[in-house]
């Protein structure tokens, strides 16, 4: 997978952070590091060095008590097709 999209519904965070698990299961940062300037107008799509995973996670830093998020979208990368011999 190489991309997630966030759509905020109501009081979007002040920041985001994708994650993604190693193959030890720990939690590493994805290449797209902290993003920024969110709002509810309009989804974002967080793209990001190609990882190979069983579980993201998207962190979220509200200046407020809540943030409510509407959905998050997981792109993966189309499978690669095998040629014939």
């Amino acid at each position: 997978m190489d991309a997630v999209t966030v759509t905020s519904a109501e009081k979007a965070a002040q920041s985001l952070k994708v994650q993604f698990q190693d193959a030890s299961g720990a939690w590493q940062d994805t290449s797209a590091g902290t993003i920024t300037g969110l709002t509810t107008a309009a989804p974002v799509t967080v793209r990001f060095d190609p990882v190979t995973t069983r579980g993201i996670r998207v962190s979220f830093v509200t200046t407020g008590s809540f943030t409510k998020v509407a959905e998050v979208a997981i792109d993966r990368l189309p499978r690669r097709r095998s040629r014939p011999c």
